[in-house]
């Protein structure tokens, strides 16, 4: 009997050593978890985050978020509703030679938006020549499909080319290569993807990457597709820049990179990229630079009297930069470059698999079948731009980006960090600096792109909008003037849409605020159907819209 409750007792035991080292297990990775959360977000904003998901659950909280909600709801819809034709949404059932002609109205009403000159970045080069180049070429492989080499043998060698001439003005090293891409969006994918596969083969199954909080949103859609950790630092309030100290605290046996711009988009400013090359050299990781903006404006600077700071691979410790000929090369739109130093690393991007039932697959972008016309054209404006168009053009557009920076001194008006290439951003103190850009916008008819963290807008010169720059400061000057004098001037939409955003302690909310200017864009058979509603039935329409979309609502 003793001997029966003996064996009964242990069993007992073994069953609470067992439960406890499970629950035990589980508690610390849940620990680790939290902790590595709060490394990578900080402790207060997760726990702010934490604590307005529990007031979300008071039905009162909920009301609230939604009537912000169809407030930037609505403010969506009238916009779209503005700048949308008559549509066409079924196939005809005999095809029509006015095809023609309702593209050339369309086209003419998309010029009436950036006619004259006056948009920030967008509209890179203005002008006949580079276009009728690029135009030319592209007729000639208006079907080409790089997937098919073996079709179109030319179309691989222009890209083989177009890369070449890319890595030799970035001063590659014997050994570096790269791909082309659709955009500098890809361009940061891939190299983000490459080394999520280089930690796999270190051993890293929970990758981190450290990155400045001004780097450009595609790193953290990269994060979010392949399950990277970002590590978001703060920059510093005066230079814009990354500080090195503050990454090395940050590097541990889980980076497998740091990511540093060549300028970044929002300010315009470069991180201290020689510091952040050593770095990654000492602890064994790559170091990618974000160069699609700069991009043919970097190689040709120092040749158009413009000292910036060394961003190429002579950099030692870079392993990747990525550049977008289709913004200061002039070419057309959908053609990035992404450059490695070594064969090796660019394998890393690479996606194969071998048993697919319609044979052996594999391809060296995210992109099965791509357009070859894209190629065609960017190989021709390269070709006849040649070294001496681009100095020239870098030079025009870095004396009239310096020509802003020393003629916006204004008591009211702050130049964000230290800019050096063709973008400068402001912010005031003393101003709502979203007024200040919708009141200039007003004034010249100015496309601007405003900012937050903090609250500003930038200017991005260009070859189109160069000659302007004069007018830009005066109505700059006269829209400050206009802000300090009228309180009413602060009564406009983007205010009040930063406004709603800053009120909004959870980031997620605001995402979720987002995307309805995303389902603007796709959601084009539901929105045809509320755009055009009359204003009286528009309330019971949203009800049925908002139950359409429930789950884009849902916050």
């Amino acid at each position: 009997m003793l001997r029966k409750l003996r064996v009964e007792r242990l069993k007992d035991e073994r069953v609470v050593l067992v439960l406890s080292t499970i629950t035990g297990t589980l508690v610390f990775q849940k620990v680790v978890k939290l902790l590595r959360l709060f490394r990578r977000q900080g402790i207060k904003p997760v726990l702010k985050t934490f604590f307005t998901r529990l007031m979300m659950r008071f039905r009162f909280v909920q009301e609230k978020i939604d009537k912000e909600d169809a407030k930037v709801k609505e403010m969506f819809k009238n916009h779209f509703d503005k700048i949308t034709d008559s549509k066409i949404e079924v196939i005809p059932e005999q095809g029509s030679s006015e095809y023609l002609q309702i593209l050339k109205n369309r086209s003419e009403q998309d010029a009436k938006n950036y006619c004259g000159n006056r948009i920030s970045g967008s509209i890179y080069y203005h002008g006949d020549a580079i276009l009728n180049v690029s135009a030319e070429a592209m007729k000639l492989y208006t079907h080409a499909n790089p997937l098919h080499p073996e079709i179109f043998p030319s179309v691989r060698q222009m890209e083989c080319e177009i890369v070449k001439m890319t890595l030799n003005i970035f001063n590659g090293p014997s050994g570096s290569c790269g791909t082309i891409t659709s955009g500098g969006t890809e361009s940061l994918l891939l190299a983000m993807l490459a080394y999520r596969e280089w930690g796999k083969n270190k051993g890293i199954s929970d990758p981190e990457v450290i990155v400045s909080e001004t780097v450009h949103a595609a790193i953290d859609k990269a994060a979010f597709y392949f399950n990277i950790n970002l590590i978001k630092l703060k920059a510093d309030k005066t230079t814009g820049k990354l500080n090195p100290s503050q990454v090395k605290r940050y590097i541990n046996s889980r980076t497998v990179a740091i990511f540093g711009s060549a300028p970044n988009f929002p300010h315009g400013t470069f991180d201290p990229l020689e510091e952040l090359g050593q770095l990654a050299l000492r602890y064994k990781i790559n170091f990618h630079i974000d160069a699609c903006l700069g991009s043919f404006l970097l190689p040709f600077a120092k040749d158009a009297g413009f000292d910036i700071p060394l961003c190429d691979f002579r950099v030692p410790g870079v392993t990747s930069i990525s550049c977008d000929p289709h913004k200061y090369g002039y070419t057309p739109k959908g053609v990035s470059v992404i450059m490695y130093r070594t064969s090796e690393l660019r394998r890393h991007q690479y996606f194969t698999c071998p048993d697919w039932t319609g044979g052996l697959y594999a391809t060296p972008t995210i992109a099965g079948s791509r357009p070859g016309v894209l190629s065609a054209g960017a190989w021709a404006v390269i070709t006849s731009m040649g070294k001496n168009g681009y100095i020239e053009c870098a030079k025009k557009i870095l004396n009239a980006s310096k020509f802003i920076r020393e003629n916006t001194q204004l008591p009211d008006l702050k130049i964000i960090g230290q800019p050096m290439l063709s973008i400068v951003s402001f912010t005031s103190e003393t101003l709502n600096p979203h007024a200040i850009g919708d009141t200039l916008s007003k004034i010249g008819k100015w496309k601007i792109d405003h900012l937050q963290n903090p609250p500003g807008f930038h200017f991005c010169v260009t070859m189109a909008n160069a000659d302007q720059v004069g007018n830009f400061v005066k109505d700059l000057k006269n829209a400050v003037e206009q802000v300090r004098n009228d309180p009413e001037a602060e009564k406009t939409e983007t205010v009040a849409l930063y406004g709603a955003v800053a009120k909004v302690p959870d980031k997620g909310i605001v995402g979720n605020l987002s995307l309805n200017y995303v389902d603007c864009l796709i959601l084009f058979s539901v929105m045809v159907y509320f755009l055009n509603d009359s204003p009286e039935n528009l309330d019971d329409k949203i009800g049925i819209y908002r139950k359409i979309k429930r789950h884009y609502s849902k916050v």
